[in-house]
């Protein structure tokens, strides 16, 4: 559980607003922060990584069980974070930019 609040941001849908999703946030050490509307770029980030995600592994690939298909996920996941280098993050992978983030906020990555 994360000692202070986390930098995340997400969209005002019912879901989101949901007393449960909220406590559970909560609960997390999370605090929100809520897209504004009609502002897409917010949400970018984000849905430019499932869009990357269904471009390498889903995309053109048939997956006989759940279980494939969660490893596939999984690993993916994994090479992304550890070794994509996306320009917006000045083409440092996900980890290392998290890893400054925390470090320039006094605090510990979580795990």
């Amino acid at each position: 559980m994360p000692a202070a609040a986390s930098p995340y941001a997400w969209t005002t849908a019912r879901e989101y607003v949901s007393e449960h999703f909220r406590n559970q946030v909560r609960f997390w050490g999370v605090e929100a922060s809520y897209a504004f509307i009609e502002q897409p770029q917010t949400n970018g980030v984000a849905e430019r990584f499932f869009r990357t995600l269904k471009e390498q592994i889903i995309h053109g690939r048939i997956y006989r069980t759940v279980a494939e298909l969660r490893e596939a996920v999984d690993a993916f996941v994994d090479l992304y974070n550890e070794q994509w280098l996306p320009e917006k993050n000045g083409f440092m992978s996900p980890s290392v930019t998290r890893a400054s983030w925390y470090a320039q906020h006094g605090m510990e990555v979580a795990a």
